[in-house]
């Protein structure tokens, strides 16, 4: 009779820290994808070669494209030099542009743990989750 209320306060508890990781997930991916998009479009935007747009083709210079967009990821997501925050951790940020002469593509594929409560009860890293966003034109600004 008196292990009822205290069983029913664990599973409480358990069902809170469900809920908490879950909207803790689905919120911080929702952010990853949105930074994603805009780093794209910075990579592009920053990247274009205005001699080419003269010529009416459009290449991309894939060096300073990839600086801005590592740099865009960052500042987005509030990330430390090793591409780190609170709830992001060992994230694997990386670029390639294909060039067909009138549209460039710009493909990003991001790898990283998000940071929650129940992974670190059971011993684990995070939650891993791995972003494949592929991108043509500019389509958002911030």
């Amino acid at each position: 009779m008196y292990m009822r209320a205290p069983s029913w306060m664990i599973f409480g508890l358990i069902i809170t820290i469900l809920l908490l990781d879950l909207t803790t997930i689905w919120m911080i991916r929702g952010k990853v994808i949105s930074a994603v998009e805009h780093s794209l479009d910075a990579a592009l935007v920053a990247g274009i070669v205005s001699i080419d747009v003269q010529r009416g083709e459009l290449f991309v210079n894939e060096e300073e494209g990839k600086n801005y967009a590592r740099s865009y990821f960052k500042k987005n997501l509030n990330l430390n030099a090793s591409l780190e925050n609170q709830f992001l951790k060992d994230t694997k940020f990386t670029i390639e542009f294909n060039h067909d002469g009138k549209r460039p593509q710009v493909v990003a594929n991001i790898k990283t743990y998000i940071q929650a409560m129940a992974p670190k009860v059971l011993g684990m890293e995070g939650i891993p989750i791995t972003i494949h966003k592929v991108q043509y034109h500019i389509s958002k600004y911030k």
